[in-house]
């Protein structure tokens, strides 16, 4: 009963800093200054137009269109309980509660988190091999070709160890 309580009530402090979250900053920084350049990316890299690039048939267009929202169906629920473990998490990190019972909860929390990001991968995974089932050979190589070409770009454009999250002023 009590541990219902207090997870009631750190639903309801979620909540409620979610609603009170003032949005972050937009535009120059302080005093004038332009905004920190983003850390983890030069540039983003072009989107690839699959279709084009694999030059798919209408049948395999509508096929891809199927798998696409079958895995979109099946993700959208795990997405939800994710973000749901996400915010629980938060709210116990901030909460006033007994260091043990919050360790113990947070532990909890990350083995449901870890679950669910499994899953969703496992979806994500079907979803691919289902679509490459509908390609051709030489579809399929050039697919692969794409990926690899994704995967260089991720690592050129992206820096390792890099966190999201507020940026010093590049002035100072």
């Amino acid at each position: 009963m009590k541990k219902e309580l207090i997870i009631a009530g750190l639903m309801m402090l979620t909540t409620a800093s979610m609603v009170s979250a003032a949005e972050p900053p937009q535009g120059p920084g302080p005093e004038g200054c332009p905004p920190p350049p983003p850390c983890c990316h030069k540039q983003a890299p072009k989107k690839i137009d699959l279709d084009k690039a694999l030059k798919l048939t209408d049948e395999q267009k509508v096929k891809a269109r199927e798998i696409r929202m079958q895995g979109q169906k099946e993700i959208r629920p795990l997405f939800e309980q994710l973000k749901s473990k996400q915010e629980q998490k938060r709210a116990l990190l901030t909460s006033q509660i007994n260091k043990k019972e919050q360790i113990e909860m947070i532990d909890t929390l990350n083995e449901e988190i870890s679950s669910l990001k499994r899953q969703i991968h496992e979806v994500r995974v079907k979803n691919m091999k289902e679509f490459e089932s509908i390609l051709t050979d030489k579809q399929k190589k050039t697919l692969d070709k794409i990926k690899m070409e994704s995967r260089k770009n991720f690592h050129k454009h992206h820096k390792q160890g890099c966190k999201p999250g507020p940026r010093p002023c590049p002035c100072k």
